[in-house]
């Protein structure tokens, strides 16, 4: 057993250095993904997640889909007191969101929502800076960050990424001034 804890650990660290993956490769990740998942350590099933966002966004179209179908196990997770297993839930459905299929994107939102509501700081500024970039698209989504945001500790609220306003004119300013 500490043997295969350590390869599994090995693993979550070597996936972030693919470049690409075979259908070989994704299988091959995805299988201890799923084991590391149901280990009764919570620092390796943390792990084990933190895999996921990196195999559906690297992992083309059939990344995603793999990733997606192991939805039912990733809902359970979220009853998973340990704080790290909430905020890579949430990095995983916020990565999963935007090209998720109609059927599994309310799960994905309901999955994040909940995510954000939790009051863990460590887990509020990863779920805060996940979804940041998904607000234009959900009111749901939106009506669940606003909260998170404020209930943060101010200097955790100060410290959280601001978005880079677009170049060119601010809506509303005069024409041919840029300030």
């Amino acid at each position: 057993p500490g043997q295969q804890a350590q390869f599994l650990h090995c693993l979550t660290c070597l996936v972030a250095l693919e470049t690409s993956f075979s259908d070989d490769l994704l299988d091959l990740y995805i299988y201890y993904c799923v084991i590391g998942l149901s280990v009764t350590s919570c620092r390796l099933r943390a792990a084990a997640l933190s895999m996921l966002p990196v195999l559906a966004a690297s992992g083309g179209a059939q990344g995603a889909t793999v990733v997606l179908q192991m939805l039912p196990r990733l809902t359970e997770l979220a009853a998973d007191p340990w704080w790290e297993v909430q905020a890579q839930l949430g990095k995983l459905s916020a990565t999963l969101l935007p090209s998720a299929p109609a059927d599994a994107a309310p799960k994905l939102t309901s999955l994040l929502v909940s995510i954000l509501g939790n009051r863990c700081p460590s887990v509020q500024c990863l779920a805060l800076s996940s979804s940041a970039p998904l607000l234009d698209g959900s009111a749901e989504l939106l009506a669940a960050f606003v909260p998170c945001l404020l209930s943060l500790p101010s200097q955790q609220r100060q410290q959280q990424p601001t978005p880079t306003p677009p170049p060119g004119p601010r809506p509303g300013a005069p024409a041919g001034r840029d300030t």
